[in-house]
């Protein structure tokens, strides 16, 4: 934790450099589980993505890869919402298809 004014801060950036700012990033970006993500983290995500100093026009002045980052962390997380609604739904098909080709 890092003293903001009057706040306690979570400090990212140290841990960030040490475990994800590597030359694997690209890497594990691509092969990233998405279909696997826990609920949990995706809790954890949200008010962070809320928040103001994270908002698209602060960090794509701030750092063109931080952009390109929170845009990637944006679209798995709306993947994973998107997946709440279509994981159900395929199965309702799988079923019915079954099912009709049962009758």
């Amino acid at each position: 934790m890092v003293q903001d004014g009057k706040n306690k801060v979570a400090d990212y950036w140290e841990p960030c450099k040490k475990e994800i700012l590597t030359a694997t990033l690209l890497k594990r970006l691509v092969g990233y589980e998405k279909d696997n993500i826990p609920e949990s983290l995706v809790e954890q995500i949200q008010p962070i993505l809320e928040e103001e100093n994270y908002s698209e026009a602060k960090l794509s002045n701030a750092s063109i890869a931080a952009f390109g980052i929170s845009k990637w962390v944006r679209a798995i997380i709306g993947y994973h919402g998107a997946m709440k609604v279509v994981v159900p739904k395929r199965n309702e098909l799988k079923e019915a298809k079954a099912s009709a080709a049962a009758a």
